[in-house]
């Protein structure tokens, strides 16, 4: 056999993502973790407008966002939240609102 027909096996240590030594000429992606200042100051609950359907909170990834006992969401794990603003977004009552940086919402108040 010649080096053209030979085919290559599948090394199953390797992973599927991983590259192969010979097509490798990109450096490798490097994936965001959550970092601290993307964390919002605050996620407000308008309670007069929420009907208390719990769509905020399934859609949470890392469910910072609960359902109190009253049936009502609450932030009840800030240090969770990555400022995604699934509850924001999803809100069908447009009830909640996620406060990123107090310097941001002074210069948007005065526009």
């Amino acid at each position: 056999m010649d080096s053209q027909s030979k085919t290559k096996e599948k090394d199953p240590k390797r992973s599927r993502t991983e590259k192969v030594p010979e097509q490798s000429g990109d450096k490798p992606v490097k994936t965001a973790k959550p970092a601290a200042n993307r964390r919002p100051k605050d996620v407000r609950v308008y309670q007069s407008w929420c009907k208390k359907c719990g769509i905020c909170a399934a859609f949470c990834p890392t469910k910072a966002l609960e359902i109190g006992p009253a049936g009502n969401p609450v932030w009840k794990h800030p240090d969770l939240c990555i400022g995604c603003r699934m509850c924001e977004l999803r809100c069908p009552d447009f009830a909640i609102e996620v406060v990123k940086d107090a310097t941001k919402e002074k210069v948007n108040a005065g526009k």
